[in-house]
């Protein structure tokens, strides 16, 4: 038994009994000590453990900066065990933001967004890994932009090239061509546009490649 404050009590039930209750409570706070060296012990250990996860943590991801020749930031980068994580973002010598690149889905498909010197977006698409190019290709749907922020061209990406149906627009919103394109180059039956929607003739570009 153990008193209020925790302290072992051990009761003599005969007078003949004295050396045998002093070996219990030897026994008693022997076993109490080796209880206590043990829990720190494993405290310690647990603790090493924590302190060497943390450090073997940092060597896998890594978070860098670069800077211009000015001083200003130039672009900043995240790996995670080898794989791009995180925004990837440039910039423009004068700080201005260039590009945005989001890694996500442990690299496999990612987004990119790209910005005029003034700020408006100039184009953005998204790429996923090709393991038969061993590189990053552009997939889905990819716009871009005019300066001023207008729509420029929208296209379909496979296999890293426009793929499908494309179009084009004037500065006023208008259409301005409309076709398909295969392995970036334009097919038969493109059709073209002034920038009050009238249809002109065919023009010679037909195999031209592009964005």
């Amino acid at each position: 038994r153990e008193d209020r404050e925790g302290m072992p009590m051990v009761y003599c039930t005969a007078p003949e009994q004295p050396l045998l209750a002093i070996v219990e409570l030897q026994l008693h706070l022997k076993n109490n000590n080796d209880m206590l060296l043990s829990i720190n012990t494993g405290r310690k250990f647990v603790l090493k453990i924590l302190l060497f996860l943390a450090y073997a943590s940092s060597l896998y991801c890594q978070r860098d900066t670069s800077f211009s020749s000015n001083g200003n930031i130039e672009f900043t980068t995240e790996m995670h065990d080898g794989l791009c994580v995180g925004v990837w973002k440039r910039f423009y010598l004068d700080g201005n933001i260039l590009s945005m690149t989001s890694y996500s889905n442990n690299s496999k498909r990612s987004k990119l967004i790209e910005y005029w010197p003034n700020g408006n977006v100039r184009k953005e698409y998204e790429f996923r890994w090709d393991r038969e190019k061993k590189d990053y290709a552009r997939v889905g749907k990819s716009r871009m932009f005019y300066r001023t922020g207008e729509l420029y061209v929208t296209n379909i990406y496979r296999r890293g090239y426009p793929n499908g149906i494309s179009k084009e627009y004037h500065l006023n919103g208008k259409l301005s061509g409309v076709g398909k394109k295969s392995d970036g180059k334009k097919e038969d039956f493109w059709r073209s546009y002034d920038e009050n929607g009238k249809r002109i003739p065919e023009t010679k570009d037909l195999g031209k490649e592009s964005e």
